[in-house]
C-alpha cells in the first residue's frame, strides 16, 4: 500500500494529505492482523484511486476488498476538503458499511454518519447529510432530502455507489437508477467523482455501456478482477440412514466426509433423535461450522422461512441439541433491548438472541 498511495497529495490537499496518510497506513497497519499489503485484486483499483478525476467502474468477487477500494478513494478526497458520500440500497449494507468506514476513519478524526429506512427525512437526518464528512445513505433517504433541498451536497467531492449492479427493471431497481442519473445530471456534476463498486456487474457491450454511463463517454476502462481471497468449494450434505454425508464434487468418486452429522439421542421428551428433517440437519451443519470458527449463512427462499428457522433454534436449544456458540451474553446485550423496542418482547429475533444458543451463524 506505500507503493499504490503516492507520496505527491493531490492538487488542492497539499496541507492535509501527507499526515493523513501517514496516519491513514499506521492505523491499518496497528490492527490486530496488518492490512497494509493490498490483495492482488485491489491493485490497480488502488492505483486508480488516486487520481480524482477518474470516475471508476470496479467490479470485483465478493470478499475481494470492494470497500478498500472506497476507502483509498475517500481518503483523497478527505484529504482536498471535500466530503464523502456513499450510496448503499440495502438497509442492513448501510449499517455494514457505516461500521467499516467508521473504524478506519474516526481515528484519523473524521465524522462518519448513516441515513437509512423508509423515504423522509427524520430529525437529524438533514444536518448529518449536510455537515457529516462521511455519510451512508440509502437511496430512497437521499433521494427524498435532494428533492426537498439539491444545496446539500454540494461540497461533496465523492459519490460511491455500492452494488452497482441493483439498477434494473423492479421498481426499487428503477428508483436506485434514476437517483443516479440525476446526480450524474446535476449542474456540478463534473466536479463531483462517481466510483461504482460491485461483485456482480454485467459483462461485454452491457458493462461497458454502463462504466460510459458513469463516466459521462470518458475514454476508461473498468477495473475487474477474478481473484478471490478464498476458495469456493461446493459440497452437497446428503442424509442417509445412520448420519449425514458431506460430498465435495458432484462426481460420485470425488471427495467426501461420510460422518460429516451424526444422530443425537432424543432428549426431553422427544421420541426422535437430532437431526430429523431437512430444517434439523441445516441447522446441525451451521453448528459445526460455527463451532470450527467458520462464519455461515443459511439462505432461505421465503422471507417468512426466517422466522421458521429462528424458532427451530429456540426449541433446539431449549431441548440441548444446540449448544451456546458464545461465551460473553454482554456483547449482544445492547442489541436485545434494542430488539425489544423495535420488534416486541416475543419476537423471534430478540427470543434467539435471548436463548442459550446464541448463535455466530446468520439466517437470510
Amino acid at each position: 500500500m506505500h507503493v499504490r498511495i503516492p507520496d505527491q497529495p493531490p492538487p488542492g490537499g497539499e496541507e492535509k494529505y501527507p499526515g493523513l496518510r501517514s496516519l491513514f497506513l499506521a492505523t491499518l497497519y496497528a490492527r490486530r492482523v496488518a492490512e497494509v499489503e493490498l490483495w492482488p485484486s485491489q491493485l490497480e483499483a488502488a492505483s486508480r484511486s488516486s487520481d480524482l478525476s477518474d470516475d471508476l467502474v470496479v467490479s470485483l468477487p465478493t470478499s475481494a476488498g470492494k470497500t478498500r477500494v472506497a476507502e483509498l478513494a475517500a481518503l483523497m478526497t478527505l484529504a482536498v476538503g471535500r466530503r464523502v458520500l456513499i450510496v448503499t440500497p440495502l438497509r442492513a449494507l448501510s449499517a455494514q458499511t457505516e461500521r467499516a468506514f467508521r473504524r478506519t476513519f474516526a481515528p484519523l478524526g473524521y465524522s462518519v454518519s448513516s441515513l437509512y429506512g423508509a423515504s423522509g427525512m427524520a430529525a437529524g437526518d438533514e444536518d448529518a447529510l449536510r455537515s457529516k464528512e462521511i455519510v451512508i445513505a440509502t437511496p430512497e433517504k437521499l433521494d427524498f432530502a435532494l428533492r426537498t433541498d439539491p444545496t446539500l451536497i454540494d461540497d461533496v467531492g465523492l459519490i460511491v455507489l455500492d452494488e452497482g449492479h441493483l439498477i434494473g427493471p423492479s421498481e426499487r431497481e428503477i428508483r436506485y437508477e434514476i437517483l443516479v442519473h440525476r446526480l450524474l445530471r446535476r449542474a456540478d456534476a463534473a466536479t463531483r467523482r462517481i466510483v461504482c463498486l460491485s461483485a456482480v456487474l454485467p459483462e461485454g457491450q452491457a458493462l461497458d455501456d454502463l462504466t460510459g454511463w458513469i463516466r459521462n463517454d470518458a475514454e476508461g476502462q473498468p477495473v475487474q478482477s477474478l481473484w478471490r481471497p478464498t476458495r469456493r468449494r461446493f459440497g452437497l450434505l446428503r442424509s442417509r440412514a445412520t448420519s449425514a454425508l458431506m460430498s465435495f464434487s458432484l462426481e460420485d468418486d470425488g471427495p467426501f466426509i461420510s460422518r460429516f452429522i451424526q444422530p443425537v439421542a432424543p432428549k426431553k421428551g422427544t421420541r426422535k433423535s437430532f437431526p430429523k428433517d431437512n430444517k434439523e440437519l441445516t441447522l446441525a451443519a451451521a453448528w459445526k461450522f460455527a463451532a470450527e470458527q467458520k462464519r455461515t449463512l443459511i439462505f432461505c427462499t421465503q422471507r417468512n422461512h426466517v422466522e421458521g428457522y429462528a424458532r427451530s433454534i429456540i426449541d433446539l436449544a431449549n431441548r440441548e441439541f444446540l449448544t451456546s456458540l458464545l461465551d460473553d451474553m454482554a456483547s449482544i446485550s445492547r442489541a436485545v433491548e434494542i430488539g425489544r423496542e423495535w420488534l416486541g418482547e416475543d419476537h423471534p429475533r430478540r427470543s434467539v438472541l435471548k436463548s442459550r444458543s446464541n448463535p455466530s451463524c446468520a439466517v437470510a
